[in-house]
């Protein structure tokens, strides 16, 4: 039961998928840790603990560390203490991806702030994306036209939706459901400004039922956090971690481990399919949804668990030393 397990967020202020993280924490009424981090790589703190798993939000449950926000959502989920009827996950996940979705196009309504059109952010996601520049000043200019009219029609949809209740899919509570969209226009409207920007076509006139939403739900998640989030140190970063114990994994995921010709205890790495994103470790555990290894840093032993729709095993073959990936 992580409610006696120490629970930390590793993330920074304005990055929107933290929020979507943080956010599913404070309404399910769960009190953790914060870490900040630099919003470019390196990343000392994860460095330290032996997590080379260089995206942003990272959540550690005792002294297991879960990468990607659809997962962590998924482990959150199935804790206890979920806000989230389980009933709802189905429609809730395809919310999910309709909203990530139109993040790009909310990102290019307008040229892009001085700090994500700098040389160095630019290539530290060059860097993370495999040489590709998705943020090039250049294409997003070219593209903004057609990423507007993409935006617009999803604003226009949730817009509709809000104006005949007072959520996206309730008229009472919050749900998953506008956890799964509200760090979109929170980025755009709060972090990026668009809202105030008139050249964007984004105002509180134009879309005011959508604005009132988000100043809702960003008040009730701002009153939560002054009682629910603790700042952990650098310092006491690792011993904190070391008071934590490891999730129960049981005994799935054998079949999984036969059918790719590897070994629980052996030396692999786990390599994202979209980004050059890649974490070492000792396997020991693989199911149909998830990857599990074990690794060392500087609070001992840890766990990272990373999703398999997203990452695959790379294992080094000694004999024509090529890697194989599984």
């Amino acid at each position: 039961d992580n409610k006696t397990q120490p629970v930390v967020l590793y993330h920074y202020h304005t990055s929107p998928y933290s929020i979507k993280t943080k956010y599913q924490l404070l309404f399910s009424d769960v009190s953790y840790y914060s870490r900040i981090q630099p919003m470019i790589a390196p990343r000392k703190d994860l460095i330290d603990l032996g997590v080379t798993y260089r995206q942003i939000p990272v959540l550690s449950i005792g002294r297991d560390f879960y990468c990607d926000t659809e997962l962590i959502s998924t482990v959150l989920q199935e804790r206890p203490h979920s806000f989230i009827k389980h009933t709802d996950l189905v429609a809730f996940r395809a919310i999910e991806h309709f909203g990530n979705k139109h993040f790009l196009p909310g990102l290019n309504l307008t040229p892009l702030p001085s700090a994500m059109r700098s040389e160095k952010f630019a290539k530290d996601r060059q860097s993370l994306l495999g040489g590709v520049n998705k943020f090039s000043p250049a294409s997003f200019d070219k593209l903004r036209p057609q990423h507007r009219a993409e935006f617009k029609s999803f604003a226009d949809l949730v817009e509709s939706v809000l104006s005949k209740q007072k959520y996206i899919s309730s008229n009472n509570e919050i749900t998953l459901a506008d956890v799964y969209l509200l760090h979109i226009f929170w980025f755009v409207f709060n972090v990026l400004g668009r809202r105030y920007d008139q050249t964007s076509g984004f105002t509180d006139k134009e879309y005011p039922f959508l604005t009132s939403w988000v100043d809702n739900i960003v008040e009730k998640a701002e009153e939560k956090t002054s009682k629910l989030e603790t700042e952990v140190s650098s310092e006491d970063l690792a011993n904190l971690v070391k008071t934590g114990q490891f999730e129960d994994l049981g005994k799935g995921g054998k079949g999984e481990v036969e059918s790719l010709g590897v070994r629980i205890g052996e030396e692999v790495r786990v390599r994202s399919s979209q980004t050059t994103t890649e974490q070492k470790g000792r396997l020991v555990y693989l199911d149909e949804r998830r990857i599990v290894v074990e690794t060392n840093g500087a609070a001992g032993t840890i766990r990272v668990h990373l999703p398999r729709s997203v990452f695959g095993i790379v294992r080094e073959e000694k004999s024509d030393n090529k890697a194989a990936r599984l």
